[in-house]
């Protein structure tokens, strides 16, 4: 958005604890950036489909919309958006295929198309498998709380993780114990802002 402009917002599924984290952490960093102005806030059950409604239903009264963020949904408001034949916001998707697919589909319509995907992975099971394999054979594990990192898909790696996520599934590591434990011992020593990641893969989990 170029920190300025109107935003249009999205909440996940109010009442959960998850929720009440990522829109209080969505409304910290948007602070940061007094030229964008919040100027409705919706609600979209995390679901593509009751976003899509909901925001289909708010455009018709909206101003001009720079960005939209959501609690993980954004496909359905840029698909509100393109039904109503108005300019594609600026998101945050997540890492299905189909979006991530719908924003390349973007790209190829135009080039200057911004957009990035930010999300937690399914991939941190096979993470959590391995450390468990580790106590079960008598390894000392620290016990605390463990920071996996994100997937973060920019303009620049959507062409890899296109290729390792097909429709159907989503974007996720394929995580191997040494890859594991490079995270872990970041954590143990309290790196949790800058850890390690994995590769992007060449195949779908």
């Amino acid at each position: 958005m170029g920190g300025k402009g109107n935003l249009l917002m999205v909440r996940g599924v109010v009442g959960s604890a998850p929720e009440a984290v990522i829109y209080q952490n969505q409304l910290k960093a948007i602070h940061q950036f007094p030229n964008i102005k919040i100027v409705r806030t919706l609600i979209g059950q995390a679901s593509n489909s009751i976003t899509q409604q909901a925001v289909s239903g708010a455009l018709p009264s909206l101003p001009s919309i720079g960005g939209v963020v959501t609690g993980g949904s954004s496909l359905g408001a840029v698909q509100a958006f393109q039904a109503a034949g108005k300019p594609i916001p600026v998101v945050a998707y997540d890492n299905s295929g189909e979006a991530l697919r719908f924003w390349q589909g973007q790209l190829a319509k135009n080039p200057k198309y911004s957009a990035v995907s930010v999300r937690t992975e399914p991939g941190q099971a096979a993470a959590a498998l391995w450390m468990a394999l580790d106590i079960l054979n008598g390894k000392k594990v620290k016990n605390m709380i463990y920071t996996f990192p994100n997937i973060v898909i920019t303009q620049k790696t959507l062409p890899q993780w296109l290729n390792a996520t097909p429709n159907g599934d989503v974007a996720a590591w394929l995580w191997t114990p040494q890859e594991t434990e490079q995270v872990v011992q970041a954590n143990v020593q309290g790196n949790t802002t800058n850890l390690p990641t994995p590769s992007v893969p060449t195949r779908a989990p």
